[in-house]
C-alpha cells in the first residue's frame, strides 16, 4: 500500500513498528490494570462476571494437539474440521462479491468477525 501512495518504505516500516510498540504497551498496561484492579478477575466466581473464557479454551486446545497430535486429530477423531479451512475460504468470496457490489450495505458486516464471534460465543 505504501508503495501506491509513494512513500518511502523505511518511514512506513519505522510507523508500523512505533505504532505496534505503543499498541502492545498500552494492551499491556490495561491487561495489567485490569487483573490488579479487578477481585478474582480470571474466576469463575467474579461478581461482575468479568470471566475470560479464551484462556482456557486456548489451553485446552493446545493440550489437545500436543497429546493427541494433529494427524490423528484430524484424521480419525475430527475429520470433518480438514473441510472447515475450504468452508472458511469460500465464504471470504461471496463476502468480497457483496463487498464490491453493495459498498454500503456491506459496510460493517464482516464475515470473519461473524465466524469469530460465533465460535467464542460457543465457548461460554
Amino acid at each position: 500500500m505504501s508503495y501506491y501512495v509513494k512513500l518511502p518504505p523505511r518511514a512506513m516500516f519505522r510507523a508500523q513498528m512505533l505504532a505496534t510498540l505503543i499498541q502492545t504497551l498500552i494492551t499491556v498496561g490495561v491487561v495489567e490494570f485490569s487483573i490488579s484492579s479487578i477481585k478474582d478477575f480470571y474466576s469463575y466466581t467474579q461478581v461482575d462476571r468479568f470471566i475470560c473464557t479464551f484462556p482456557h479454551s486456548l489451553y485446552a486446545d493446545m493440550i489437545m494437539f500436543g497429546i493427541v497430535g494433529p494427524a490423528r486429530m484430524f484424521n480419525s477423531l475430527y475429520p470433518a474440521l480438514k473441510y472447515c479451512f475450504l468452508v472458511g475460504f469460500l465464504i471470504a468470496i461471496p463476502s468480497w462479491a457483496l463487498r464490491l457490489y453493495f459498498p454500503k450495505v456491506m459496510k460493517y458486516i464482516h464475515s470473519v468477525l461473524i465466524m469469530s464471534g460465533v465460535t467464542m460465543g460457543l465457548d461460554i
